[in-house]
């Protein structure tokens, strides 16, 4: 099946050049950005998502190489967001934000987001109960099984039974598709304050250090992967909310959290030196390309709460 490609990674050493590129990028398309006749919902910048220490980095680097030539957005919290007027977001060259933004201060943001989208219950934590617990992001073959009828210690084989983890998963994954559906039905005034960047349709979105969500296993080993799993999870619930962010279990980029219209990039110096075939296959699917095989589906990354109906 042929698809048109929708991004890509940008893989080279440290020091190498990867931010200068990108604000090269972004400069050389200025004018025309500028120019582009804007639809409702449209912003002419580019959304670079960071690590949280590298933000501010980026900021002082476009102020290095481009002076005050890019109109540059940095937002480090939901308070800055709701200091920014919608026109603000619309007219900028670079927006630049925290790629783990549902984690850092999550409350804060999702009640931000689901106040301006008027629904009345908030975004349960992307991470249920207590750190042990897994909730949303990474692969499916740690909260999904075959069901063994009669048998009292695993009801769900492969999942320890944990099926009240994979309904608060899925129930955080609906409440925050619905709060982003009702904020894009929306329509907002150009004076408008803090509207939520699920809202836009970026020119492009750039996600820094893109190596950081993906893959939540460490090694090849297949009969330990779901103990590798369990154990990323127990260490990082912070990628799985970068996960949620990116929407890497969505097939319909137009359904992601984040919208583009030229095309997801992302930027990594880290070799992927174990289980390369599912990185490779993860790095694709951050563009929205899917690479299928006999050994690696799609699937391996859907989230198995999805398949769970509300």
């Amino acid at each position: 099946h042929r698809t048109a490609l929708q991004g890509g990674i940008l893989a080279d050493c440290m020091g190498g050049g990867k931010t200068v590129t990108t604000l090269a990028l972004i400069a050389s398309g200025a004018a025309e950005a500028r120019a582009e006749p804007l639809r409702a919902g449209w912003s002419r910048a580019t959304l670079v998502l960071a690590p949280s220490h590298l933000v501010g980095q980026w900021e002082q680097e476009c102020r290095g190489f481009t002076g005050s030539a890019l109109r540059c957005i940095v937002l480090e919290s939901a308070r800055d967001l709701e200091e920014c007027t919608c026109e603000d977001l619309v007219e900028a060259d670079i927006v630049v934000a925290p790629m783990d933004l549902l984690h850092k201060g999550q409350q804060s943001y999702m009640q931000h987001l689901c106040a301006v989208a008027g629904l009345p219950a908030a975004v349960p934590r992307f991470m249920h109960g207590s750190s042990k617990v897994r909730a949303t992001g990474g692969e499916p073959d740690v909260l999904t099984g075959v069901v063994i009828p009669g048998h009292p210690a695993e009801p769900y084989a492969g999942v320890k039974g944990r099926q009240a983890d994979r309904d608060a998963a899925a129930l955080a994954t609906k409440r925050y598709g619905d709060a982003i559906a009702a904020v894009r039905a929306k329509s907002f005034d150009t004076s408008a304050k803090g509207v939520p960047l699920e809202f836009f349709s970026w020119r492009r979105v750039v996600v820094d250090e893109c190596h950081e969500p993906l893959c939540m296993t460490a090694g090849d080993d297949e009969s330990q992967r779901d103990k590798q799993e369990m154990a990323a999870v127990k260490a990082d619930a912070r990628t799985c909310a970068m996960r949620e962010l990116l929407g890497l279990a969505e097939l319909d980029v137009a359904n992601r959290p984040l919208r583009w219209r030229q095309g997801l990039w992302g930027l990594s110096g880290t070799p992927l030196l174990s289980q390369s075939t599912l990185r490779c296959t993860e790095m694709a699917a951050i563009a929205g390309t899917y690479v299928a095989g006999a050994a690696t589906h799609w699937r391996t990354m859907e989230r198995a709460s999805r398949r769970d109906v509300f």
